[in-house]
């Protein structure tokens, strides 16, 4: 059996919110994040350096959550399915 480490094909949430500042967005959405993060020690630590790189929303996504943008806004919806 063949380990593959997600570091090596995924984004980092300090690549991601460089990308987010290059392209001028105003919220991050951090989705798929494999574990899940259990609590606020692991969402911390998970997000380091993600400030120092961009200054805008960060959301980190979770099981049941979604999100809307409606045509010509620009505010997002983040909610809940029930």
């Amino acid at each position: 059996m063949v380990a593959v480490r997600h570091e090596t094909y995924h984004t980092t949430p300090v690549e991601a919110a460089e990308a987010a500042k290059a392209a001028g967005v105003r919220t991050l959405a951090l989705t798929h994040i494999v574990p899940p993060l259990p609590n606020i020690v692991a969402r911390r630590m998970f997000l380091a350096g993600v400030s120092d790189a961009w200054d805008g929303k960060v959301v980190l996504g979770e099981d049941t959550m979604h999100f809307a943008l409606a045509p010509g806004s620009t505010s997002v919806e983040v909610g809940r399915l029930d």
